[in-house]
């Protein structure tokens, strides 16, 4: 089902749910929605674009259901003051009217763009604080069009929504080109909802070349962190068997095993001619809690 989107300006809190992370809300003419968010990100006043979709509710009737939604620049006198009051630093209710009054619905814009200006058109703000502003809403901006990537990039895999914030926290306004770039990334660092299977299909879905060793060495990765035995450490060939029933790959299992251990990916060990592999941070950790246990012995 495709994505629909509702564009409001953001009126009052609702009640919470148990959850603690999804909350009912209400936009401007009292239209409903309900989703995650943590508290004092849904600010009254400033304008919100939601993504999900329009359900009817048995009991409390049309309500849109979003799974993100991203700030919208405000154009209205309450929405820029709003706004403005609370991102930018130093700027108050006072000096939030001043730039209004002097750019209106331009007044985002002006920051961002020509903050110089804005000081010469308003000598009593201090130069330093606009210049602040300026930065700060030009990484707003950049963060809002990286949480719309990551939706359309993620859409329709069955990833969760809190993956698209933690992507953002781990790579911050680039998350869209770190993962279009390499996908297992999300696997390594071990994102909400990313397993190999949902990020493998993004990969596919990316065009990026089915016979790529990094994709071989994702996949053996992938059959030892989540093997049936739940043991650390996998002999060579039940881990290739493994691996080749789970994934369809061309590249030499010999060569991605190589290069998994060069990447520090996995690491070996050989017991008695039997060649053994192991998530690498898995081996590190089970070698602590061994030393661990024999001091307490």
């Amino acid at each position: 089902m495709k994505t629909e989107q509702l564009v409001g300006v953001f009126e009052r809190h609702g009640p919470r749910f148990p959850d603690g992370l999804t909350s009912v809300g209400f936009l401007e003419g009292n239209r409903q929605i309900v989703g995650p968010n943590e508290e004092g990100s849904l600010v009254p006043g400033l304008t919100y674009r939601f993504h999900g979709h329009f359900k009817i509710h048995e009991r409390y009737g049309p309500q849109f259901r979003y799974k993100t939604f991203v700030a919208q620049s405000p154009v209205t006198r309450r929405g820029v003051v709003t706004y403005l009051t609370k991102y930018c630093r130093g700027i108050g209710d006072v000096h939030a009217n001043s730039i209004f009054d002097v750019y209106g619905e331009r007044a985002l814009a002006a920051l961002k763009n020509d903050p110089y200006g804005v000081v010469t058109s308003i000598p009593r703000l201090p130069l330093k604080v606009v210049l602040e502003a300026s930065q700060e809403l030009i990484r707003i901006e950049r963060f809002q069009e990286a949480k719309i990537e990551l939706l359309d990039l993620f859409s329709g895999l069955g990833f969760y929504d809190r993956a698209i914030d933690e992507c953002i926290q781990l790579f911050g306004a680039e998350a869209g080109m770190r993962i279009r770039r390499d996908p297992f990334v999300l696997l390594t660092r071990r994102v909400t909802s990313c397993g190999f299977a949902r990020v493998d299909s993004l990969y596919q879905r990316l065009g990026l070349p089915p016979d790529r060793l990094k994709r071989h060495v994702a996949a053996l990765w992938h059959v030892l962190s989540d093997n049936e035995s739940r043991s650390t450490w996998l002999q060579k060939e039940p881990l290739v068997a493994e691996t080749e029933r789970r994934v369809t790959l061309s590249s030499s299992s010999e060569r991605a095993l190589r290069a998994a251990v060069i990447s520090k990916w996995l690491t070996k060990k050989v017991v008695d001619g039997i060649t053994y592999y192991a998530v690498r941070s898995h081996a590190e950790d089970e070698a602590v809690i061994a030393a661990r246990l024999e001091v307490m012995v």
